[in-house]
């Protein structure tokens, strides 16, 4: 229901729009892991790459500066440009986490986990800034 809401948004960019419909297993069950821990979570984040190039994030932790990536079988086919995009995404204050479909889908709490140690980490490194 609530991706309803949000492709419907007026604005929203039609890559974003078709990337949340067509969300993976993986992507889905990640979702809603971090929504029952309370964490705000954006849904196919766009970022502005420093060489003019657009790319999005699977998933977005506002509140940390943190994207998840959620690596399924094209990723192995693109190796090379999944290096150029994280590179470019992490050039600003940005932290990206990469974890294969079957981490999620299989070891949900292997996933929780990191992404606990991830999230004290973010906390720790952005508060230097204030």
């Amino acid at each position: 229901m609530r991706d309803s809401l949000v492709i419907q948004q007026p604005g929203i960019h039609p890559f974003r729009k078709r990337l949340i419909i067509k969300q993976t297993k993986a992507e889905r069950r990640a979702f809603k892991i971090l929504k029952q821990y309370r964490v705000k979570v954006v849904k196919q984040k766009l970022f502005h790459g420093k060489n003019g190039k657009r790319y999005f994030v699977d998933l977005w932790l506002p509140h940390y500066a943190l994207g998840i990536e959620l690596d399924g079988g094209i990723h192995s086919k693109q190796i090379d440009y999944d290096l150029e995009r994280d590179v470019e995404i992490m050039l600003g204050v940005v932290a990206l986490i990469r974890f294969q479909n079957e981490d999620v889908l299989e070891k949900p709490q292997f996933f929780v986990d990191t992404i606990n140690k991830m999230l004290l980490t973010r906390i720790n490194f952005l508060n230097t800034f204030n």
